[in-house]
């Protein structure tokens, strides 16, 4: 969980934490860490490297633009269409996931 800028404020006050800390307790945490082995398979390590290489922007664009939250696949969709190009086929894959506004919990006594 992330706190505001208030709620951060507070906590560094009480704490007496280092400067850098203020802004740290404001960064969306991440679930996972991306630092696993490529996998061998061309068709798995294509979606390896997709993630790595764009995940910290989606999920930046996605905060950016629905707010703080994480995507859910408990109701997820996904559609996979042949697409014709100028060079080749493409692959159009369309994730589909539910849009979960995280939750504050806090004690009324600290904020």
């Amino acid at each position: 969980m992330t706190l505001n800028e208030s709620q951060a404020t507070t906590i560094d006050d009480t704490l007496e934490l280092p400067a850098q800390t203020l802004a740290l307790l404001q960064v969306m945490p991440y679930k996972v860490s991306l630092t696993t082995a490529a996998p061998t398979d061309l068709q798995l390590n294509f979606f390896y490297e997709l993630i790595n290489v764009y995940c910290t922007t989606i999920k930046s664009l996605i905060h950016e633009e629905f707010g703080d939250a994480i995507i859910s696949a408990i109701d997820f969709k996904m559609d996979i269409q042949r697409e014709a190009y100028p060079m080749g086929e493409h692959v159009k894959i369309v994730l589909n996931g539910t849009f979960l506004p995280y939750k504050m919990y806090y004690s009324a006594d600290i904020f």
